[in-house]
């Protein structure tokens, strides 16, 4: 059995294959995680020596040989090279751990075609942000990529007693090593506290929108969600409106994680809580974080 593909793709990961071939993991529009061969990629008159590199974004030709259970790049297509995130470590740094966290959940499975149009427009983002602006990304795409796959807490209520963590009443918030987030009467002085207006900031960028809002977002299990079909007039809606659909939810919510205002102390402590999530679904430790940060 053979089949041919074009579609669009992120290259996540390259390696070397002997002399003259490379190994690709792609993620790919609508198919989740592909990891193809690019034969004689590595040679100096393949077009793909130079367009089949980490964190690039185009339309790839892919070809799917049966027999073999492999598949090959035949052409790719760069639409954009993102060429900002080499030209700045912190830039480069959150990439790869983006990339990291993609491949080691296998593109998310069913949910890879969210995770792709969540992943689009943050590398764009990324590749000309602010020194700010990369903390506000680094922060936000954990916290949507939590939210796609169906395991973000409510940020706005104890997860032990259950009580509104909001107002001015309220003592400092605080997570502990396995993640839950606890009020400061639950915490018993224990766990990392995170200041005020942390877990304001991540629920104003919700897709649901404001704070205190207990309806599912746009890309959480629900029934507005976008990742279930829709019911109640007997038809479903098309691959291609739910891909805009989550598309549109997607870079609202990045864009509002850029504009809505934050304390750099807010976005690290943000940051480390919402890592000890993900770690959780990784089990084991990022490999592409810079020290500081995990």
């Amino acid at each position: 059995m053979t089949r041919n593909l074009k579609a669009p793709a992120i290259v996540l990961k390259m390696n070397p294959v002997g002399e003259n071939h490379r190994g690709l993991a792609m993620l790919a529009a609508g198919e989740g995680l592909i990891r193809p061969f690019a034969y004689g990629a590595q040679g100096r008159r393949s077009s793909l020596r130079a367009s089949a590199v980490p964190f690039n974004r185009g339309v790839a030709d892919l070809h799917y040989d049966g027999s073999r259970d492999r598949w090959r790049l035949t052409a790719f297509d760069p639409e954009h090279t993102h060429d900002g995130l080499r030209e700045d470590l912190d830039r480069f740094y959150i990439a790869a751990s983006w990339a990291e966290i993609l491949l080691r959940t296998h593109g998310g499975g069913d949910d890879s075609e969210a995770l792709f149009q969540l992943a689009s427009p943050a590398l764009d983002r990324l590749s000309s942000a602010s020194s700010l602006g990369v903390k506000q990304l680094g922060a936000g795409f954990l916290w949507l990529f939590l939210g796609i796959e169906g395991v973000r807490p409510d940020p706005m209520h104890c997860g032990r007693c259950g009580r509104f963590l909001g107002g001015p009443s309220v003592s400092e918030p605080r997570f502990w090593p396995n993640g839950l987030l606890v009020g400061g009467e639950c915490a018993e002085s224990r766990g990392t506290p995170l200041p005020a207006g942390s877990l304001e900031w991540l629920q104003a960028i919700s897709e649901n929108g404001s704070p205190g809002n207990k309806e599912p977002g746009l890309l959480e299990s629900g029934p507005d969600s976008l990742l279930e079909p829709e019911k109640g007039n007997g038809t479903a809606s098309t691959a291609a409106d739910t891909a805009a659909a989550i598309e549109k939810a997607i870079e609202k919510a990045i864009e509002k994680a850029m504009r809505i205002p934050a304390s750099e102390e807010s976005l690290a402590a943000v940051e480390q809580w919402l890592l000890t999530l993900v770690q959780a679904l990784l089990e084991k430790p990022l490999k592409s974080r810079r020290p500081s940060l995990i």
